[in-house]
């Protein structure tokens, strides 16, 4: 396909394969926008617009990435698809005829190399461009061919022959044509003589590297001549990616590799700073010694940056200052090498103090909340819940330095069960509150949905209980939940999730004889591996008895219904836990919306008052206007519980004049 060919069919293309292959694409005046196809884009950066010195033609940027072009190199990228086919998928959709193909068979070349060497000075002048001094093109055997297809060009011997027996040649033009589908046309080879599996420069580096055991491996012959005018030992592959096999392994023989470590002291790879560059250099990384293999790298933002993409580029930059830039790069790169990057030091480790989200209770990381089933550890985590999304103090007296989103995951617990909690509680309905229960199943914690989730919200995820969410077959084999549960649970946290809630059940035994004291053996139930990985466990019991931090096994009654639960700190990493404690939940829960922290040591002490009603009554005064839903987000109080002390107390809400009344007296003066 001709130049003018392709120029017509991106003219006729339009916006419509853009169209096609983009969800959410929005136009404001001659450009368009969407989320970038090719990251984890939150906000629409991908951008199309009219190519400046051709407005009908349109290309696309995005910036975080650096993915650009036109729409052919659009559907290349969108459709993972090589140019060729590109091309024929947009001929397709804007309904053009494919042309006749054209043979792409070399031509019969026959290169006489004596000849070609006296030809050598005619291109002196792109030689000393690319900074290659004419003792070193000589020393290579460079020449000069007018090529057909490709006019003047360098001829580049490998020094050997192919298995057909023809000398090894790559020919570059000097000034390359375009081609009938509008590609840039650089390289020919010699017809029968393949280079994919030769290292370039590798029969002069045996000569020469005894006297300086520093290797470097380039992604072309001529910056290996480049190099070699610099004092430095050079080897290039013939091409990043036809060097490879199809499973992304060099195709060189194993005596190459070994012949390259015995030689070479240290073996810098600059292939270009792309991602066939890249492929390369992985490739070469699995073949050689990690100690003595170092990839040296630079900034490349893409061609249209200004930045060098490969060290023949970077050489163009700054010709007098390159050899110092390439050994300082080098430097950084010995000094750097990629298992660095894996780890940290002392140094870059985060300070400050451990982060709490609960002051005293509630740390970054994992924490466990362990009891015996039906003590009321749900209701104990959906009250921390309530505070975490209210900020709003814990039990109304530890205090939440930020309000943070919860995803409270219960599958064992039906939507209506959940929900009468929640209201009865007060929580968020509409927002920082999100959850899945017995009718979502249970969440695959390394779900797709679930991670993109923690990284958008960045919640506190509680697991209720967290034996459900476990993947191992037995919960008392260490070597089943370090794989299983304990992992995944660590990645919530990796994921962003500044901390994780287990709700665990404690052994059986545990409350089967009385005055037992709580350790982090009896308060958690299976390997040792989920107390090894917390940040925090907190015991639970019920407390009828007044003996400190003591389990009984007294489950009467009375004390189910009052719901009096003894709460103390087992485990704290590296932080100060409050002492222990104890709370009443029942009848609290139903009159207060929480549960209430005792204090004293009197058998039916008297608890902290509940002041909420009040600034309830404070907020309608203030404002008759106000609405149910929002003296329930400002007090805390459960909808159902206001609208019934509210009515209880005399006050109801004036529909015709929209306006809370008392005793019949209106509050509108």
């Amino acid at each position: 396909m001709s130049l003018d060919a392709t120029l017509e069919l991106k003219h006729r293309a339009g916006i419509a394969p853009y169209q096609k292959r983009l969800r959410g694409l929005t136009q404001k005046g001659a450009q368009w926008s969407a989320k970038c196809p090719f990251h984890a884009d939150k906000t629409p950066s991908f951008s199309i617009y009219p190519a400046k010195d051709d407005p009908n033609v349109l290309l696309f940027s995005c910036h975080p990435c650096s993915k650009h072009g036109d729409v052919l190199k659009f559907i290349e990228l969108a459709d993972k698809v090589p140019f060729k086919q590109a091309l024929e998928t947009l001929r397709t959709e804007v309904g053009v005829k494919a042309e006749s193909p054209k043979s792409t068979e070399e031509p019969s070349f026959k290169i006489d190399q004596a000849a070609a060497i006296k030809r050598l000075p005619e291109i002196a002048k792109f030689l000393e461009s690319r900074g290659i001094s004419m003792a070193v093109a000589e020393q290579a055997g460079l020449g000069a061919v007018n090529y057909p297809g490709l006019g003047l060009a360098v001829t580049i011997p490998y020094g050997v022959k192919s298995a057909s027996d023809v000398p090894v040649y790559k020919i570059r033009a000097i000034n390359p044509p375009t081609d009938s589908d509008g590609r840039v046309q650089k390289f020919r080879h010699i017809k029968g003589a393949p280079s994919d599996d030769l290292l370039y420069g590798f029969e002069a580096l045996r000569k020469e590297a005894l006297l300086n055991p520093e290797v470097w491996v380039t992604e072309s012959e001529l910056d290996a001549c480049m190099l070699r005018s610099h004092g430095l030992n050079a080897v290039s592959v013939s091409s990043a990616t036809s060097s490879l096999d199809k499973e992304g392994k060099l195709k060189y023989d194993e005596s190459v590799f070994k012949e390259l470590c015995d030689i070479a002291e240290q073996i810098f790879i600059v292939t270009d700073m792309d991602e066939p560059g890249d492929k390369n250099w992985a490739a070469w990384s699995k073949q050689l010694p990690e100690y003595k293999t170092f990839r040296v790298r630079w900034q490349f933002r893409g061609k249209d940056s200004g930045d060098a993409k490969d060290v023949g580029d970077l050489y163009k930059q700054d010709p007098a200052g390159f050899y110092d830039k390439l050994l300082g790069l080098a430097e950084t790169a010995v000094k750097n090498p990629p298992w660095r990057s894996a780890f940290r030091t002392g140094s870059q480790l985060a300070d400050g103090e451990i982060k709490m989200l609960i002051k005293g209770i509630l740390p970054e990381g994992v924490t466990f909340l362990g009891s015996l089933s039906g003590v009321g550890k749900t209701w104990l985590a959906l009250s921390m819940a309530k505070a975490l999304t209210t900020h709003k103090p814990f039990l109304g007296t530890f205090e939440v330095p930020e309000q943070c989103n919860v995803l409270y995951l219960v599958p064992e617990m039906g939507d209506r069960s959940l929900r009468q909690r929640l209201e009865r509680l007060g929580m968020p309905m509409d927002e920082w509150f999100y959850c899945q229960t017995l009718r979502d199943g249970v969440c695959d914690l390394k779900s797709a949905d679930l991670l993109a989730a923690i990284r958008n919200l960045k919640p506190v995820v509680f697991l209720d209980t967290a034996i459900r969410f476990r993947t191992g077959a037995d919960e008392n084999s260490s070597s089943e939940n370090q794989m299983g549960l304990a992992s995944v649970v660590l990645a919530l946290v990796r994921a962003g999730a500044p901390s994780v809630i287990c709700l665990h059940h404690s052994p059986k035994s545990s409350g089967a004889s009385d005055n037992i004291t709580m350790t982090l053996e009896n308060v958690l139930r299976g390997t040792g591996d989920f107390g090894a990985m917390c940040d925090a466990v907190w015991g639970i019991a019920f407390d009828k008895k007044k003996d400190g931090a003591r389990w009984v096994d007294e489950y009467t009654e009375e004390s189910r219904n009052l719901t009096r639960l003894f709460v103390m700190c087992v485990k704290p990493r590296d932080f100060e836990p409050v002492d222990p404690f104890r709370i009443q939940g029942r009848p609290y829960i139903d009159e207060q919306g929480d549960f209430v922290i005792l204090s004293g040591e009197v058998e039916n002490e008297p608890v902290v008052a509940d002041t909420r009603f009040d600034q309830a009554i404070g907020l309608l005064t203030a404002d008759p206007k106000t609405s149910l839903r929002k003296l329930v987000r400002e007090t805390g109080i459960s909808l159902q519980r206001l609208r019934t002390r509210l009515g209880g107390e005399g006050w109801c809400f004036d529909s015709e004049q929209g306006l809370w009344v008392h005793s019949n007296v209106s509050m509108e003066s």
